[in-house]
């Protein structure tokens, strides 16, 4: 089984390195360019309604992988949705649909336990935006104004595409699509700012709300700009939703979130201060499409 670990950047160029998971000893990886990619792993759960209309579903989901994750569920109401646009991605090595430079990322090690106890940490709210007003896209192609969604294949995990931006036109409306494959660790950054060195404060925010579909579960770790490095991460479950779309809000609630490996010695409240980017990690083939990444109190800048 293959370790994730240490991602970092750095140099003027918006190099940036994606390490995942360390557990208890780091490991040096590969360098790559931006590319997007999502990621998912199998967990229980009811998927919700699609864009358009007022639909709340009540879905429970439960599931458990390695490691650490949300305990509980989050609240959200499920209201209007607008299809979700996709962004352009960022580290993995490739080109992005919209264009992306390439960003190089670190990647390497064993990939890490699976199967211990994370709880769910957010609640099925349809297919709608739960009452999140509406945002424009970005004039790059962008999934709710994030621009940067990558895959840090191959050497994180064996996906399609193996490396570059995950961000597709699809009818009308950009989306993030990936396929995780072979039992081992994958990984997908998204920067929330829209280039490596950009931080996002969260430190007000309630949560996110995540509109997606999967065919497993998946976890996303936060990941501050202070220790961006390194798989000892504050994480959260991310359900499988059965291969349906649903949108899912999950708390920011620190009892939701855990690390899939060593505890990290900052604290949830210091990583949401400056948070850098979303990773989204799995160990298991997953299908997965992203189509929609709101968060309380946070507008992406277009970049």
């Amino acid at each position: 089984m293959k370790r994730l670990d240490s991602i970092g950047l750095g140099c003027a160029a918006l190099f940036g390195c994606t390490v995942l998971f360390a557990c208890s000893s780091g490991t040096t990886g590969v360098q790559q360019a931006p590319s997007g990619a999502t990621g998912a792993t199998s967990a229980s759960g009811t998927a919700g309604a699609s864009s358009g209309g007022t639909t709340s579903t009540s879905g429970s989901t439960s599931g458990a992988i390695s490691g650490a994750g949300p305990s509980g569920s989050a609240s959200a109401s499920g209201s209007t949705s607008t299809s979700g646009s996709a962004g352009q991605a960022g580290t993995g090595a490739g080109t992005g649909a919209s264009g992306g430079s390439g960003t190089p990322v670190d990647a390497g090690g064993d990939a890490g336990p699976a199967g211990s106890g994370i709880p769910v940490g957010g609640t099925d709210s349809g297919g709608g935006d739960s009452g999140f007003p509406p945002i424009a896209e970005c004039a790059k192609p962008s999934v709710d104004r994030l621009e940067v969604w990558t895959s840090s294949g191959p050497a994180e995990g064996t996906t399609i595409p193996p490396t570059g931006n995950l961000v597709i036109m699809e009818g009308t409306v950009y989306v993030a699509k990936v396929q995780f494959l072979n039992v081992e660790w994958h990984v997908c950054p998204v920067y929330l700012g829209n280039q490596f060195n950009a931080n996002a404060n969260l430190s007000a925010s309630s949560g996110f709300l995540l509109t997606y579909s999967s065919t497993s579960d998946m976890y996303v770790q936060a990941r501050p700009t202070s220790h961006w490095s390194g798989g000892d991460q504050w994480a959260t479950l991310i359900p499988s939703t059965g291969g349906v779309k649903k949108s899912q809000f999950f708390s920011f609630d620190p009892a939701k979130w855990k690390s899939l490996f060593g505890t990290p010695t900052w604290t949830l409240a210091d990583t949401l201060k400056e948070v850098l980017g979303f990773v989204f990690v799995g160990q298991t083939p997953n299908t997965i499409t992203f189509y929609g990444l709101r968060f309380d109190g946070y507008v992406p800048p277009c970049r």
